[in-house]
């Protein structure tokens, strides 16, 4: 199965393509048509065609440069025959989409749906009643979105707003190893060569970094970058003295007690900073860590005799492609966290990722809510999931049940994948706009040669499941003893105008200052300048920042 750094490569790339189909047409949202269109005869609900005659619909979302269009699409044509329900497309271009659906929102008739892209869910729906609230429709339509709810209950709450209402329904990618993103790589080759082993603690992490440094003057041992997926030297670091909730404004975490606080101004994340201040200091960490792009860092990684010895990243393959430099790729390995000098010694698991939540939306003007539902429903079968991400041809694009085949986790297989995922543009199937339903099940149930050659290509999906099993689950932090991630909170509109600022001001402010401790620039063993840093987040709003935070953690997660 394509990993999911594949997959946000793609969608970052979205932005520089978009294929414009036809627009919504003004003529459907007018009363006749729609009474028309509500009046269709609909089947019984989990059967197909869902409506008894063409029922046409209107729908906007996101462009891909992997899927040449939607209009003429194999699945659009297959899933429209399958439920006799027409869409009519338009697409937004990820970089301007939110302003393209500002100004959708502003006009009349709104269109019918919106899919991946789709307003604001706080304000569209929670505060201006633009968006419809679908849970009694959800019930009423969807068996096989409630057949997942009974094995995942918590997934109602989590889609569920502040007013108590859910407005869409969400894209699934349960990724194990995407939970761990927070993964040091070490160059294995390299420790051989000066016969050094994997460090286990922060003050061997220490002596390898510098035994490396001596043995070769151009060497980094350390880098990463300001912006990639799991880049984040100090995330992984921090984690040695005291959970690090990873890229997050305010450094927010859930204690055993069910009280958020923020460790940016916790004992334990000042003495992770002396630490890093001190690695620094030494030459040890590359300081364009701390103002280079993913791509600068991937070049870095690239040039001559692999520098970087110790490199963050959610996966390998962001750093080196196993086809073109084939060793280097062979050469990193996944290294378990160290253990710090009080003893703690974390491999974050974000557990809550893997839900993107409201990707499938219905307007006011929505002609007919039921048969959208429906047509959505199937989505949530593994033969939809499988069609639209790779066809709907079965037994050609994939198969179900492969005879004597293992899943990635060792169990049986569930299906296996023939038609191949491809970054090239294509028509056949939509890829990664469509609506997931990659559940852990889902993709652990990929067949997979258990033998595949993990330093080949073909086995990257392995190496991240063996090496995350191995060496980051391990060290997952227990709630009941420790801090945790926080869920995903649902603010009201009114909280979420609040936060707004303060969200950018904090995250500034705590970026800013890390970067100055760590360097130098501010001192982290002067006592003054420590509480001076503290009795900053006062003024650029972290108290509020927690409090609002806590108000809506108690209502709807808090049991």
């Amino acid at each position: 199965m394509k990993n999911l750094c594949r997959k946000m490569l793609a969608l970052l790339l979205a932005g520089a393509y978009a294929f414009t189909l036809t627009a919504c047409s003004n003529s459907t949202g007018n009363k006749q048509t729609k009474q028309e269109d509500a009046a269709v005869q609909l089947s019984k609900v989990g059967t197909y065609p869902i409506a008894e005659k063409p029922l046409a619909m209107t729908m906007v979302r996101l462009s891909m440069p992997n899927v040449v269009d939607f209009a003429s699409n194999d699945f659009s044509k297959f899933i429209a025959q399958k439920t006799n329900i027409n869409w009519t497309y338009q697409t937004v271009n990820m970089d301007t989409a939110d302003e393209q659906i500002n100004l959708m929102m502003s006009k009349k008739p709104l269109p019918d749906a919106f899919l991946f892209s789709t307003p604001k869910v706080s304000k569209y729906g929670v505060s201006e009643g633009l968006l419809l609230p679908l849970e009694n429709l959800i019930k009423e339509n969807m068996p096989n979105f409630m057949a997942y709810i009974k094995e995942k209950p918590e997934l109602w709450s989590q889609i569920t707003q502040a007013d108590g209402h859910i407005y869409g329904l969400p894209t699934i990618n349960d990724c194990y190893h995407c939970k761990y993103r927070n993964k040091m790589w070490v160059n294995m080759r390299h420790l051989r060569e000066l016969n050094l082993q994997v460090p286990t603690t922060t003050e061997d992490l220490r002596q390898v970094m510098q035994a490396y440094k001596k043995a070769h003057q151009q060497g980094i041992p350390m880098s990463g970058s300001i912006d990639g997926w799991g880049h984040q030297f100090y995330d992984w670091i921090t984690n040695a003295f005291i959970l690090d909730p990873g890229v997050q404004a305010g450094k927010l975490v859930v204690s055993p007690d069910k009280k958020i606080e923020s460790i940016a101004v916790k004992k334990e994340y000042r003495a992770a900073l002396q630490y890093m201040h001190s690695l620094y200091k030494e030459g040890l960490i590359d300081d364009s860590a701390f103002t280079q792009t993913a791509d600068n860092y991937r070049k870095l990684m690239n040039n001559e005799g692999e520098p970087v010895l110790f490199a963050p990243f959610g996966t390998i393959s962001d750093a080196y492609d196993a086809n073109s430099k084939p060793q280097a790729y062979a050469d990193y390995r996944v290294m378990a966290p160290v253990k710090g000098p009080e003893g703690k010694q974390h491999a974050t698991y974000f557990r809550y990722d893997g839900i993107l939540e409201n990707k499938f939306v219905l307007t006011k003007d929505c002609k007919n809510p039921a048969a959208a539902l429906r047509w959505i429903d199937y989505f949530y079968t593994l033969e939809g999931y499988l069609s639209m991400q790779f066809g709907a041809d079965k037994d050609k694009d994939w198969r179900l049940n492969p005879t004597d085949k293992k899943g990635l986790d060792g169990s049986k297989a569930l299906y296996e994948i023939i038609n191949q995922y491809s970054s090239d543009p294509q028509n056949h199937d939509w890829q990664d706009v469509g609506l997931n339903f990659a559940t852990e099940k889902v993709r652990f149930g990929q067949a997979t040669d258990n033998s595949v050659d993990i330093k080949s290509a073909a086995g990257l999906e392995k190496l991240l499941y063996t090496e995350t099993k191995e060496k980051c689950e391990p060290y997952a932090q227990n709630p009941k003893t420790d801090y945790d991630v926080l869920p995903v909170l649902k603010f009201t509109a009114a909280e979420t105008d609040q936060l707004n600022q303060i969200t950018v001001d904090v995250k500034k402010y705590l970026e800013e200052n890390r970067a100055a401790f760590i360097r130098g620039v501010q001192n982290p063993d002067d006592d003054q300048a420590w509480d001076n840093y503290v009795k900053g987040f006062e003024a650029v709003g972290l108290p509020t920042l927690i409090k609002l935070s806590q108000t809506a953690y108690d209502r709807t997660i808090k049991k």
